[in-house]
């Protein structure tokens, strides 16, 4: 697996399409090969927002050709290419 490194354009590009849906997560920089998700407080973290969050990240990328891989407790992820 070879890592790809995060552009910051791209994070900004997917808080635009968070805000856009409304589901209040939150992608922030690292490190240049690994994203935090950041949840909402607690009102606001459902399942139902969290999946959507994982549903925008994982397609904003599979349309560019890359993979997301999520942490073990989906706070973090990193990026590569697909095989």
């Amino acid at each position: 697996m070879t890592t790809v490194d995060i552009d910051y354009q791209d994070l900004v590009l997917l808080n635009t399409r968070l805000r856009e849906e409304d589901i209040r997560y939150r992608v922030t920089y690292k490190n240049p090969t690994t994203a935090c998700l950041e949840p909402p407080g607690a009102c606001c973290c459902t399942p139902e927002r969290q999946e959507g969050a994982y549903r925008v990240i994982r397609d904003y990328y599979q349309s560019k050709g890359i993979q997301v891989t999520f942490s073990q407790d989906g706070l973090y992820f990193i990026l590569s290419e697909i095989p």
